[in-house]
């Protein structure tokens, strides 16, 4: 229940750590997301699908049980193509 709102994810955000390592595992391995289907679940703020989506994966799906986050996810992906 407790990253069920994005104050949460807020703080991960400010962390200066979490974000950029994930960023980075990513795009430093993007042979293996290149031209792939992710499926990403319990997605949070969908930023891990957005890497991957940038990476060259194929087809990207951000599954988020949480209709507020779900919501801010969509908003992110569509700033951001």
């Amino acid at each position: 229940e407790s990253y069920n709102h994005y104050g949460v994810h807020e703080d991960i955000f400010q962390d200066g750590v979490t974000i950029p390592a994930f960023q980075q595992a990513i795009s430093q391995n993007s042979h293996i997301f290149q031209g792939k289907v992710v499926l990403e679940v319990c997605s949070g703020l969908g930023l891990c699908s957005l890497f991957a989506a940038k990476a060259g994966a194929r087809k990207v799906i951000a599954i988020e049980a949480h209709s507020e986050l779900a919501e801010v996810s969509r908003e992110i992906a569509r700033r951001n193509g």
